[in-house]
This record gives structure tokens, sequence and C-alpha cells, in this order.
């Protein structure tokens, strides 16, 4: 069964397609402004990443050398203390100061030292760590108890204490100790000692600093020695990672965040003292002449962004009007006009495709004219391969029925050939019988010949024989009687053949006109329907000839039945003169002499129609094979009539589908104007 669908037209809506012409305007702007603003924009990212990569270091190195400058003046800060402490050290007044006026003579000497180095305090202390004379007029204490003191005794080298505020000046300041020996006895006598004021280091960091940038300097626990900011003195970070990292010994400069600012630092370790040396500088200090050239370069690009966004609508705006066109003829030709036609007078890309749209627009319009001819023609075709296929369902069908009559008449055929040999069979049997006692009726009527002659002396059997002759020939009478109506039967029956083959061969030509009906369909039935005429025919030709046949044995059955209706008259009155043998003797004599004669004829007879009979039974068996093959074919003919009807059932389908496809393709067909 063939099923189709077509489907529906549906057309979409104007501002669908102006919605996409903007975007083909948006494309055009977009790309105009990628080509602009993109190689600036990626120039710009280039050039600052270059710029703020060469600015961090430059800083870098400018940082790291602020920082070993400042390192620079630790050292030289505190390697002079140190110097004036050593050379104090070997003073032999102070070593032997026992013998010298501490007062008059050593302290002129302290004090000389503290005008000309203001950040020192030198003082002069025994072993026990009890100050014997000082450089200023504070009063004498005992520092044995200080960490430096006891290092010093440990190692008795110069050591150094951890930075302390003072509590006279409330500054920073740090103890130096160095031991006093006997140059002669290399015993240990007294400490040379002072108390270095690291305000000034405070000082020269203040100075290296200003608001983006700042010095300081950072004990070995974490305290904040020198900072421009007084408050931050004294403050411990060893918290900080960046402390932590240059406490582990790790110098160098990184970017951190420290007080809420993001700053770039550089840290030294100082070798004498173990401090960490640092300067930092505001990481948006450094970056400030890269923004200023990032943000003129936003502004370039931005500028440059609305010209090409302007250039590209404007170029859009042109660049567009052929496509609007096409959008609308195309929208036109959705929605079925056919006649549409773009003319524009650009010759370049969007001229050819205005050609291109036209000459599609031409061939679809040619197209749809030769569909919409077509789709009448396919339903005036449809039409008459239904009207058609209508018709040869009906022929089919009655040729089926047709068939299956004949099929029928095929069978009782059969049956009745069937019975028919039968019959002659048993016909044959009972001639065959007829012939035998025909041949004894011979043989007797000899004998009755040969005892005639004997005379007298042969009366009473002949009498005897006279009996035997006459209840056979009663005997041979009914068996004439019998096959008289045989014969008779078989004549009916012949009829019923021939009756049989006349509806037969009426039946094959009905057929014959149904297949010729059924035209290039119905050209197997037609052979099949000739086939079963000849067969009709040589069934009334063979029916014809048994019908002479029986015609035949009826004429001698009912001479022979004259014949012994005669012969038993004869042997009924020879019986009731056989008293009178003597006299009627010669008569019987020559009586059964007679009667040889006729049952030598009745013999031959008899034979006669026993081969009559046999070929009957050959005629009516080729009947039988005839009327087997009949019926085989009839059935043939009747299921390949059932397949051609559901051929043509299914023919009758599709011609239906075409039909309603030639009519859903005609009603499309009206939605386009051409």
């Amino acid at each position: 069964m063939l099923t189709s669908r077509i489907p529906t037209l549906r057309f979409k809506n104007s501002h669908r397609l102006k919605n996409t012409l903007f975007s083909i305007r948006n494309k055009l702007i977009i790309i105009m402004v990628l080509f602009s603003a993109v190689p600036l924009l990626v120039f710009s990212i280039y050039f600052l990443t270059t710029s703020q990569s060469n600015s961090l270091d430059q800083e870098f190195r400018q940082n790291e050398n602020l920082a070993k400058n400042i390192n620079s003046e630790v050292d030289k800060l505190i390697t002079r203390d140190i110097t004036i402490l050593e050379t104090l050290a070997v003073e032999p007044a102070i070593a032997n100061y026992k013998s010298h006026n501490l007062q008059s003579e050593i302290k002129p000497m302290l004090t000389k030292i503290a005008e000309d180095h203001p950040e020192l305090s030198p003082f002069i202390a025994d072993v026990s760590g009890q100050q014997l004379v000082k450089s200023d007029s504070s009063g004498l204490i005992s520092f044995a108890d200080r960490d430096y003191y006891q290092v010093l005794r440990k190692t008795m080298k110069i050591s150094y204490s951890d930075v302390l505020i003072a509590k006279s000046t409330n500054k920073p300041i740090i103890a130096i100790a160095a031991p006093v020996v006997d140059p002669k006895t290399q015993a240990w006598n007294a400490i040379v000692a002072g108390s270095v004021d690291l305000s000034k280091l405070s000082d020269y960091v203040k100075n290296l600093s200003d608001d983006n940038a700042y010095a300081f300097i950072v004990d070995h626990t974490g305290k904040i020695i020198a900072h421009p900011d007084q408050s931050m003195n004294m403050k411990d970070i060893s918290s900080e990672d960046f402390i932590m990292k240059s406490l582990s010994g790790k110098e160098g400069t990184e970017i951190i965040t420290f007080n809420g600012r993001k700053d770039i630092v550089t840290t030294l370790h100082n070798s004498t003292t173990g401090w960490i040396i640092g300067y930092a500088i505001s990481y948006d200090h450094v970056m400030a002449p890269i923004k200023s050239v990032a943000d003129r370069g936003i502004l370039i690009l931005a500028i440059t962004v609305m010209v090409s966004a302007v250039c590209g609508f404007i170029f859009s705006i042109y660049g567009t009007e052929p496509i609007t066109k096409l959008v609308e003829a195309s929208n036109r030709m959705a929605e079925g006009d056919l006649t549409v036609q773009v003319h524009i007078r650009d010759k370049a890309e969007f001229g050819l495709l205005a050609e291109s749209f036209n000459q599609m627009a031409s061939n679809v319009r040619n197209m749809i004219i030769q569909v919409s001819e077509s789709t009448l023609q396919v339903a005036s075709s449809s039409e008459q391969l239904t009207a058609g296929a209508e018709q040869t369902s009906q022929a089919t069908e009655h040729i089926a029925a047709s068939s299956q009559q004949v099929a029928e008449g095929s069978e009782q055929f059969l049956a009745s050939v069937q019975d028919t040999s039968v019959v002659i069979k048993e016909m044959s049997e009972k001639l065959n019988e007829i012939a035998v006692t025909s041949g004894e009726v011979s043989l007797k009527a000899k004998d009755v010949s040969d005892k005639a002659t004997e005379g007298n002396h042969a009366i009473e059997g002949s009498i005897q024989q006279m009996e035997q002759i006459f209840q056979t020939m009663g005997t041979l009478e009914q068996v004439i009687n019998g096959l008289n109506k045989h014969s008779e039967t078989i004549g009916q029956i012949v009829q019923v053949i021939t009756e049989i083959a006349g509806q037969t061969n009426l039946l094959s030509l009905n057929a014959s006109i149904e297949a010729a009906r059924a035209g290039e369909h119905g050209r197997g039935f037609a052979v099949v329907a000739g086939e079963i005429k000849k067969l009709a025919e040589q069934s009334a030709l063979s029916a014809k000839k048994i019908t002479g046949i029986i015609e035949t044995i009826q004429k001698d059955s009912y001479n022979a039945y004259l014949s012994m209706t005669s012969v038993t008259s004869e042997v009924r009155e020879g019986v009731s003169a056989i008293h009178q043998a003597g006299i009627m003797f010669g008569e019987i004599l020559l009586s059964v002499k007679y009667v040889s004669n006729m049952v030598n004829e009745v013999t031959d007879a008899t034979k006669h129609l026993s081969h009559g009979t046999d070929k009957i039974v050959v005629s009516v068996n080729g009947m039988s094979e005839i009327a087997v093959s009949s019926s085989a074919e009839t059935q043939n003919v009747s299921a390949a009539a059932e397949e051609q009807l559901a051929s043509m059932e299914e023919i009758l389908a599709s011609a239906t589908a075409l039909s309603r496809m030639a009519e859903y393709l005609q009603e499309a067909m009206e939605k386009f104007k051409i």
C-alpha cells in the first residue's frame, strides 16, 4: 500500500528576516571594529606588558642599589664605633686603668670620643660588669646581667646587645662591648663598651624615604630599629613572610602587601650585625607611568573602536542594501510569489547574486508550472487507473467464480467417470462370463447333435440335455436382459458425460472471454481455458464414440434376446415333445442344429462386445485422467484468479493513494503565484 504525506508550506515572518539583516549589519560593524581594534589592542597589551616588565626590572635594580647603600652606611657606622672601642681596648692607660686616675686621665679621653662621635657613649667597666667611668655624667651601673656581657665573658670577643630603648632619650640604642687584655700578662683586665644611638640610622633612612618609598632596618629578632615612621620603631614584624625569608638568609626583591599597601621591597642581610636592611617603594607609584600610558591607550582604543563602528555602520548601510532587496524578494518568494525579480545596479558579486536569484526564481516558476501540469496528468491517470482497476477487479472476481464452478463441474465429471469405469468393468466381466457360457452352449449343442444320431438310445440323455439347455437358455436370457439394462445405463452415463463436456466447453468459453477482458493479466488464464476447451472437446468425442459402441451393443443384445427367446420356445416345445422322440426326433435334430448356429452367433457377438467393452474401459480411464488433470488445472486457475484479485485490490489502493497525493499536490500548487 503506497502512502505519502505532502508537507504544508509554512512561511516565516518578515521581521525574522529583518533581524537576520540586522545581524549581518552588526557582523559587518563588529568585523570593522575587530580589524581595527584587535591589532591596536594586541600592540597595546604587548607594549604595556613589556613596559611593566622593564619598569619592574629597573625598579628592582634601583631598590637593590639603595639597599646596598643603606647596608654600607650601617656597616660604616657600626664598624667605626667598633674600631673606636677596639682602639680604646688597646690603649695602655685603659689596659692599666688601676694605675691611672680614671676621672682625670681616662674620662677626658672618653668625653673627647663622645664629642667627635655623638652617637657613641663610651664607658669603662671592670671584668665583673660594673661601670668604672663614663663619657657623660650619668650614674654608674652594673650590666653583668646583660646578655651581651655573658657572650663577651664566654667568647672574649666583641659582642652586641639587642636593640634597646634608652630610658633617658627614649631612642633605640645598642651596646657594644670589647674585652681589654693586658698586653704583658694577656689577662682580662677590663671592658671597653659603649651605647650606640641608632637615631642617626632613623634619620638616614628618613632622608631616603618619601611618600612613595621608604627604607627600614630590622634586627635579628624581627623588630624594626629604623623606620621613617617613628611609630613603627621597635615593632615586631617577624611574622611577615618577607621578613621570615630574610631572617632565614633568603635575600632579594619581591612584591608584597604590607600595612595595607602593595610595595616592591628589597632586603639584604648585614653580615656584621645580623640585621635586615630593606628598601620598599609603592607598586602603584612604579606602575603610575605605565597606567598613564595604558589610560591613553584605552582612550585611543575607544576612539578607534568608535571610528571603526561608525565606518562599519556606514559601510553596512551601503553594503546591506542589495542584501535587503534579496531578503525582501526571498520573503515574497517564500510566501509563494514566484513572479518576484531583483534589480541591483551593482555588476559585481551582488549583481551576479541578483541575476542568479532571478534565474532561480524563473526556474522554480517553470518547475512549479511543470509540476502543476504533471499533477493534473497524474490526477487524470490515477482516476483512469482507479476505474480500470475496479473493472479488472470485478472481472477477476467473475473469473474466480467461474473457475470455482468449473472446478466443481470437473469434480462431478471425475466422479461420474469413475462410476462409469466401475460399471464398464462389471459389464466386461459379465460379457466374459457370457462368452464362456456361449462356448459351453456351443459344446452342448454339438453333443446334442452327436447324440441325436444315436437315436432313441439317447432320448433320456437328450431329455436331460434339453432340460439343461432350457435352464442355460433361461440364464442366458437373464444375462442378455441384464446386458441390455446395463447398456441403457451406460447410454445414460455417456449422455451425462456428453452434457458435462458441453457445460465444460461453455465454461471454458466464458473463461476465455473473461481472460480477454483482463488483458495482459488474463493471458495465462486464457491458455488454461483453451486447454480446458480441448479436454471438453476430447471428452465429447470420446462420449460420442462410446454412444456408437453402446448402440451397437444394444442392437446385438436385442438380436441375441430375440434369438434366445426363439431358442427358449423351441426348447420348451422340444421338452414337451421329447416323449414323441421317435416321431419328432428329426425335428429335434434340425432344431439342435439351428440352436447350435444361433449359439455360435451369440458367442461371436459376445466376443465382439467384449472387445468393445475393453475399448470403452480404456476410453473411460483416459477420461478419468483428463478429468483429474482438468480439476487440477481448474484449481490452479482459481488460485491464480484469487492472487490476481488480491493484486488488483493493491493496485486499486495504490491508485486511490496516488489520486489523493495528486489532490494534495494540486492544493499545494495553488499557493504559488506564477
